[in-house]
């Protein structure tokens, strides 16, 4: 048996075949395919042959396409074809003229282009040659040409095994627009030289250059696209958190950091981006709180980087952890606040501030000190009051009672005794928040 080797061109792109022809070739990232039936599914169709096609008894310099060679010669191997053991492939009888192209076909092709020309074949001579004749049996040689040129270098030897072998090799089109492939069979001799071909395949080496979005941060709760360019046919992994786990362009909405790998169906790489999710800000703000008209207070807020307050009405600003904020008008008011932080993920809150008239005091003309909860002691109604003093007199002048706390009122006792009955005299004096003064008198009637 020869053990001829086939030895493809070095080229540019630093692309070198080297190796025994029996071994499959170690091809590059490849293109589409431009074959039609190169698998031969299909039939006698898509390629020319200097042969003659015939559908049962292959003689020399004679084809056919079919699942079971030895229905044709009875000494030829029954296997099957090489693409699932069970399909059609190329019976040839070796032609006893030679060179002949036991297949070939016209492609179009890009200038400056590397293409790999692949064919699967095998010796149909079953393993006991004298299944064959008495004579000498003979090996297929053939050679891959291209626009009548070998591209192995040499030819190749098909042993007499019974097995499906790869032969490949690597072309460069130069200025060429078009390219005749063919299976050449260079021997003559009639005993022997008979072969099967299957699964041709002519693609151009290609590179795969992915280009993915960018690493970036996204809020917890948002969703953001992710696009690949570069190839074709995309599948994404995890899926979980995607629209679709294929496409060009996905959207994600992950609700912890992820990692998405693509990969693409050309030369099966791939490439990953990362999707930080980043918590929105907590925002803590002062309790809701009551003033009186024309008060002042401040307002503040914590747990972002930066904020932004509505609506504007009051504060002095609208942005910052902490504003001041002055009452207006009576009613109730509340205001929001928006933190953002340095992911410029956003977070809000709200505040109540409960405005009213405060410079309202209520002094009743009468009480009851009776014991029985209703109206038992004399004392201010008023709110936001300080530096509050109450003084009741009688009618003699006598102070019979005292109070700072506008809280506290006169329960109708002078001296740990019961008061008489009758008139009192009553004086108060304060502040309000706003540190306006008030100061009133009158009289308070004490009943029994």
């Amino acid at each position: 048996m020869k053990t001829a080797k086939l030895l493809l061109l070095s080229l540019a792109t630093g692309i070198d075949f080297t190796g025994p022809v029996s071994a499959q070739c170690t091809l590059p990232c490849l293109g589409r395919e431009l074959i039609v039936n190169g698998d031969f599914s299909m039939g006698n169709i898509g390629f020319s042959s200097d042969y003659s096609f015939v559908t049962s008894s292959c003689n020399p310099g004679e084809y056919a396409v079919d699942t079971n060679a030895n229905l044709y010669v009875g000494c030829w191997t029954p296997n099957g074809d090489h693409t699932d053991g069970h399909g059609k492939f190329f019976l040839c009888n070796g032609s006893t003229i030679a060179p002949s192209n036991a297949w070939d076909t016209t492609l179009a092709v890009n200038p400056h282009t590397n293409y790999v020309f692949s064919v699967w074949v095998i010796n149909l001579i079953a393993t006991n040659p004298n299944f064959c004749g008495t004579g000498a049996i003979s090996q297929p040689n053939l050679e891959l040409n291209i626009n009548g040129k070998t591209i192995s270098g040499v030819a190749f030897s098909v042993p007499q095994n019974a097995t499906w072998m790869n032969i490949c090799g690597v072309w460069n089109s130069g200025n060429t627009l078009s390219a005749t492939l063919a299976v050449a069979d260079i021997d003559n001799d009639g005993e022997g030289n008979d072969f099967g071909v299957d699964d041709i395949s002519f693609r151009a080496s290609t590179t795969v250059n992915l280009a993915v979005s960018p690493n970036s941060t996204i809020c917890l709760g948002a969703s953001t696209t992710l696009s690949v360019s570069g190839s074709a046919n995309y599948t994404w992994f995890p899926s979980a958190t995607l629209n679709s786990f294929t496409g060009a362009s996905v959207s994600a909405d992950p609700t912890l950091t992820t990692t998405y790998t693509v990969t693409e169906a050309v030369c099966d790489s791939s490439i990953s981006t990362t999707l930080y999710v980043s918590v929105l800000p907590v925002i803590t703000l002062s309790p809701n709180a009551s003033l009186c008209i024309g008060t002042s207070t401040y307002l503040s807020a914590e747990g972002a980087d930066s904020y932004l307050w509505t609506p504007s009405a009051g504060l002095n600003t609208t942005i910052g952890a902490i504003v001041l904020y002055k009452s207006l008008t009576e009613g109730m008011y509340t205001y929001t606040v928006t933190g953002t932080n340095s992911n410029s993920c956003s977070g809000s809150s709200s505040v109540t501030i409960n405005i009213e008239q405060c410079d309202v005091l209520y002094i009743p003309t009468a009480f009851t000190p009776n014991g029985d909860g209703k109206n038992d002691s004399f004392f201010m109604e008023g709110i936001f009051i300080t530096d509050f003093l109450l003084q009741v007199f009688n009618r003699w002048g006598e102070l019979v009672f005292q109070s700072n706390d506008v809280n506290r009122g006169w329960d109708g006792k002078y001296k740990n005794e019961l008061a008489q009955e009758g008139v009192y005299v009553y004086s108060v004096k304060g502040r309000w928040a706003d540190e306006t003064s008030f100061n009133k008198m009158g009289m308070v009637t004490l009943i029994r």
